[in-house]
């Protein structure tokens, strides 16, 4: 099945997403952005969030049995 023809629910459930009870997402803000919103060409989580202790470790790397799968975990 080729990438674009997957729905945002069905590549949530490839990707083992359990779904949140909707009594949770009462009263939930919900942030939305243009369209047109342009990304930045570089991003580099580890300068932007340097505060955060957990930001540059990648648990359970040496589990993975390839680098794709080292960033699910």
């Amino acid at each position: 099945m080729p990438f674009q023809v997957i729905t945002v629910g069905e590549f949530k459930r490839l990707l083992g997403v359990k779904p949140t009870p909707k009594k949770e997402l009462i009263g939930a803000t919900i942030v939305t952005h243009p369209k047109s919103l342009k990304y930045p060409k570089e991003f580099d989580a580890r300068t932007q969030w340097s505060q955060c202790s957990t930001i540059g470790r990648i648990i359970g790397h040496l589990l993975a049995p390839s680098p794709l799968l080292s960033l699910i975990y």
